[in-house]
């Protein structure tokens, strides 16, 4: 880990000075502007449907007079978006870029002789102190405003967003483009005290952008300050240029949690009570049979494309559903928000945020638990109905259409 952190951090340093001398680097503008630092590549794909269904475009829309700077060290799969390739601006002259340089030279020094003397740390941060030693030498008036990072990454926050909040006033936001962020789900009562994932209390921004007041509710729990959350309803993730296939009317958008197998939750520490292979199929299977049974078009998007086969239970499932004559598949690049607004009611897997989406434009919206058993909070929920076992499903289903499932609005009218 030291000797990969010191290769890293020579890295950055060769990398930051070859921009500067090439002019790479982008100037600081003249007014506030905020940045989206190590956004993914499918962050930034271009949608021509909506802008709000896209995380770097609806940041776009939100930003200062100075513009938005889109940051990744990802190749970008589009055409037409400017990246730049640091979260931090150009120095301002070449006294600033000499400072930044002897910096840089001597945290790499000490860095190498703490790992002679057994002491590792300076090495295993230089990344870190490398972005510090750049965000001092360009000075605090030409810093953003705002820091915004996706919540994938709520473990790590950049060491110079802790000197910029200090000396310039900038804020490290984080935002929440999903919800199921809350405790572990449960099949039955337990002693156990409740369950979040692994260091969210220990996690430390300046601001989080949250989809609700339960969700603000949620920061309070793990022990964070409520007033550090706005809530801005729902976050978009990201979206694709493809067109969604013709969608009937009478149809309902199924949004599942691709379970991972035992022994990939095992590598990061996780066992998983809830979102297993037997119950990610059950609840496919349950929502293809009572939809069938219901007249009803299922339009079915997985949270992303899936790189290996899943577990054998599931995937049969998904199997099931790919055949039936009433399913659609849809691309699972396609924004979340742009099926919703195709279809004219939503289910999701407990508690996975599409049927907040659907809930907030006025569309009804159900998490399914196929167990039965499931215990489950008004906050985790949100506030919507958590519909449990096949009965229970069929009847909502069945009370949908009777009650005229509107005509959609979007791409499909």
């Amino acid at each position: 880990m030291a000797v990969t952190g010191l290769a890293r951090g020579m890295r950055q340093i060769m990398r930051t000075l070859i921009s500067a001398s090439r002019g790479r680097l982008w100037a600081a503008p003249g007014a506030p502007y905020d940045v989206a630092v190590e956004l993914p590549a499918s962050f930034l794909r271009g949608t021509v449907h909506n802008a709000d269904y896209n995380f770097s475009d609806w940041l776009q829309r939100r930003a200062p007079e100075g513009g938005l700077w889109l940051h990744s060290n990802r190749r970008v799969p589009e055409k037409g978006r400017k990246i730049a390739e640091s979260p931090l601006p150009d120095f301002p002259d070449l006294s600033a870029r000499a400072a930044f340089g002897f910096s840089a030279l001597r945290l790499t020094v000490g860095a190498m002789v703490g790992l002679l003397f057994a002491r590792p740390e300076g090495a295993i941060i230089l990344p870190e102190t490398v972005m510090l030693a750049h965000a001092r030498a360009v000075g605090v008036d030409r810093l953003a405003r705002n820091y915004y990072f996706e919540n994938s990454r709520w473990f790590s926050r950049p060491l110079f967003t802790r000197w910029a909040a200090g000396a310039a006033g900038s804020r490290a936001v984080l935002a929440f483009y999903s919800t199921n962020t809350d405790e572990c789900l449960r099949l039955a009562p337990s002693d156990r005290m409740p369950c979040f994932t692994p260091g969210y209390q220990s996690m430390d921004w300046d601001r989080y952008l949250v989809w609700d007041d339960h969700q603000a509710d949620l920061l309070s729990a793990w022990g964070h300050e409520r007033l550090r959350a706005c809530v801005v309803g729902p976050v978009p993730l990201t979206d694709s240029t493809a067109d969604l296939p013709h969608i009937p009317q009478r149809s309902v958008a199924v949004f599942d949690v691709a379970p991972l197998r035992p022994a990939g939750l095992a590598a990061i520490g996780l066992v998983s009570e809830y979102y297993r292979d037997s119950i990610a199929a059950a609840f496919l299977d349950d929502l293809r049979e009572q939809s069938r049974h219901a007249g009803i078009t299922l339009v079915l998007k997985q949270k992303r494309e899936r790189k290996s086969s899943a577990p054998p239970l599931y995937e049969a499932a998904l199997r099931r559903m790919q055949n039936a004559p009433h399913a659609i598949i849809v691309d699972p690049q396609i924004s979340a928000a742009r099926v919703v607004a195709a279809c004219a009611a939503t289910v999701s897997m407990p508690f996975s945020s599409p049927s907040l989406i659907a809930a907030r434009e006025g569309k009804p919206a159900i998490f399914y638990d196929p167990t039965g058993r499931l215990i489950a909070s008004s906050r985790q929920a949100h506030g919507l109905n958590l519909i449990q076992g096949t009965d229970a499903l069929g009847h909502w289903l069945q009370g949908t259409v009777s009650a005229g499932m509107a005509a959609p609005s979007g791409e499909n009218e």
